[in-house]
């Protein structure tokens, strides 16, 4: 359900920003929520780290990676 919806808000920012921004952006912010998940004191802020940030922004990462391959190949 949350790749379906952030398809949509990252399709927005794809074709406002293009692929390659959106695909860094996304990798960068991804990052930092999977190395800040790793120095968690506690299962409520790893579920907030890891699941929305670090999920939501792989959604835009792999989202716009999909897309270039089919705008650029």
């Amino acid at each position: 359900m949350c790749v379906c919806v952030s398809g949509i808000v990252f399709s927005v920012l794809i074709g406002r920003y293009g692929c390659r921004i959106v695909t860094v952006v996304g990798g960068v912010v991804w990052f930092v929520g999977f190395a800040s998940s790793s120095m968690t004191p506690d299962v409520y802020v790893l579920y907030l780290t890891y699941g929305i940030v670090a999920g939501r922004f792989i959604c835009a990462f792999v989202f716009a990676v999909l897309l270039s391959r089919g705008n650029y190949v």
